[in-house]
């Protein structure tokens, strides 16, 4: 039994070392983009750039670069000219767009169909909300001549109480031994970021083996709770932030017809005529999806 467990130890650990060199030889393990206190914000680092990896093959393979105010964008969000035609993004991930690279975000295809002088500032960041959308607003585009704002919202960010990274500098992981080897073992890095490994365990922890039968009454009474509770469950303090002329992007089925129906803002559906829209392994949009949504901002500009 002893003879066992030292053979089965010892080819674990030759199995172990081998996958280190191959994702290190070939380059398939991801990496964390580095992240900044920047004003008391939790941003990605400025002038970082590299290439954002996902699936177990890096299926998707984009590069980002982050600009002098921790967005991913080739632009900085310096001082505007008023000569040009001056638009406002804000969002989560989705417009973040770290799953395309770069050159050709929603802002840069944007740019292209409404042709020159046309300046797209895209302040997205992953797991933002309502919250983070007001205070963006708030510091960074209030005060600057903006032709057009939209904002990508789902009914998920609407009902957010606490911002995500907008105030939240202190988020900031340390440098740790921890954090040392982490980002120094392929392996673990290849596991959690390309597989979702981490994401995984949690929701297995946290649902428990109660996940199914909640699951379950959930949807029973989703209809129910959606029709009774949806307007007050919306956060309204965060929505008083943002200005009335501000349009709205939503998919089919995201932002609820109550919401449409019951606050005064502007509403652009984005059409999804470029298929397919997504990387199929990961439901942000690819470079089809984010030319969908740019050519609908296009559209709603155009129509003005």
């Amino acid at each position: 039994m002893k003879k066992f467990l030292v053979y089965s130890a010892v080819w674990l650990f030759l199995v172990l070392v081998s996958l280190e060199i191959s994702l290190r030889v070939f380059g398939l393990a991801a990496q964390t983009i580095p992240t900044r206190n920047v004003d008391n914000n939790y941003v990605l680092e400025p002038g970082k750039s590299g290439f954002w990896l996902r699936g177990g093959l890096k299926e998707i393979n984009s590069y980002y670069v982050i600009n002098k105010q921790g967005f991913n964008s080739t632009v900085d969000f310096t001082d505007l000219d008023n000569e040009n035609l001056n638009i406002a993004l804000i969002g989560d991930s989705y417009i973040e767009g770290l799953h395309t690279s770069a050159n050709y975000s929603i802002g840069r295809q944007l740019e292209d169909l409404l042709g020159p002088n046309v300046v797209v500032h895209e302040f997205g960041r992953s797991g933002a909300n309502i919250v983070d959308y007001g205070l963006v607003y708030k510091e960074y585009i209030k005060y600057k001549k903006y032709d057009f704002i939209f904002m990508l919202a789902t009914d998920k960010d609407l009902v957010s109480e606490k911002a995500s990274f907008m105030g939240k500098g202190n988020r900031v992981p340390e440098k740790d031994l921890t954090r040392k080897i982490y980002d120094n073992v392929y392996l673990l890095r290849y596991l959690n970021i390309n597989h979702g490994l981490g994401v995984h365990l949690n929701k297995l922890i946290n649902n428990g083996p109660e996940s199914i039968d909640r699951i379950y009454n959930n949807n029973l009474s989703n209809d129910i709770i959606t029709r009774e509770s949806y307007l007050n469950s919306v956060n309204e303090v965060a929505l008083k932030l943002l200005p009335e002329d501000v349009i709205f992007l939503y998919e089919e089925g995201r932002l609820d017809d109550v919401f449409i129906e019951n606050f005064d803002f502007k509403f652009k559906k984005v059409i999804h005529s470029k298929t397919p829209k997504d990387h199929g392994l990961d439901a942000h949009w690819n470079i089809n999806g984010r030319y969908n949504c740019a050519k609908s901002m296009a559209e709603y500009i155009q129509s003005q």
